[in-house]
């Protein structure tokens, strides 16, 4: 695990500019500035999704005290006894997206390793059996879809910024298909929602406005479940309309940041 100090040292724009990334805090700062920059994820986490993660935490500590009435014996509880049940319920949505973000971050690292096993022309990562299920099934997809896509990486985990609007990120893959260069973002999350394409959309100004045009932009979902994955290609109509709306997005955390300092 990264420490509090360990920062990684990215040079851009033919070495005119240097951001340092801090992973253990995911921040990102210009080399001698004091003020960090505003990243992709923190600018499309401005959109609204707590009704969907409400109903979701609800579900969940449903389930989990039907569950434990199902399988108690007993035809009465005392306040002590099911107080600590309550409570646990209520928790599991915490339970639940720390397991999914541990499992997520182990099948991007792999996916990374992968990539840049392939590019480089080294020897893959051993994948051990010890793996949690859902990671297996997660590495399995991304094997999967490289393999049956022929897909040939040319850069990983890259990072991209923009002097224009002052935002930066990190790529999970750039990726030659069929002679075309993509932009690619890898999901382990249930499904593929808004504001990943929106996410994409920040990643391709910013490469685009340092290393010139892509031919597409896709999302890759693997599924933790089943092993499965899905290409979600980007038409180019539509990422222009993700651009215009990540750009308003910006607009709105900026404002929102400005604000905060009253």
């Amino acid at each position: 695990m990264a420490n509090q100090t360990e920062q990684v040292t990215q040079c851009l724009y033919k070495g005119t500019v240097e951001i340092i990334f801090y992973p253990n805090s995911h921040r990102y700062k210009i080399k001698g500035s004091k003020t960090f920059l505003i990243s992709v994820t923190a600018i499309t986490g401005i959109i609204d999704k707590s009704r969907v993660l409400i109903d979701w935490a609800l579900r969940l500590a449903n389930e989990y005290v039907k569950k434990f009435f199902e399988e108690s014996k007993a035809k009465s509880f005392t306040p002590e006894e099911i107080l600590p049940v309550i409570e646990e319920a209520l928790n599991q949505h915490n339970v639940k997206r720390d397991a999914a973000a541990d499992s997520g971050t182990q099948v991007h690292d792999l996916a990374q390793r992968i990539g840049e096993a392939l590019r480089d022309n080294q020897n893959l990562p051993h994948i051990t059996d010890e793996l949690p299920e859902s990671v297996k099934n997660g590495i399995t997809g991304f094997i999967d879809w490289v393999v049956e896509h022929n897909v040939k990486f040319i850069d990983c985990e890259r990072m991209v910024y923009s002097k224009k609007h002052g935002f930066v990120g990190l790529v999970d893959a750039i990726i030659e298909l069929d002679g075309k260069r993509y932009l690619v973002d890898y999901k382990t999350s249930k499904g593929v929602y808004s504001e990943m394409k929106y996410q994409v959309a920040g990643y391709t100004i910013a490469y685009e406005e340092e290393l010139g045009r892509l031919d597409g932009q896709m999302i890759v979902h693997f599924n933790k479940e089943n092993g499965a994955f899905t290409t979600h290609l980007i038409s180019k109509k539509e990422n222009k309309k993700n651009q215009k709306t990540f750009l308003a997005c910006l607009k709105v955390k900026q404002r929102e940041k400005e604000l905060s300092k009253f």
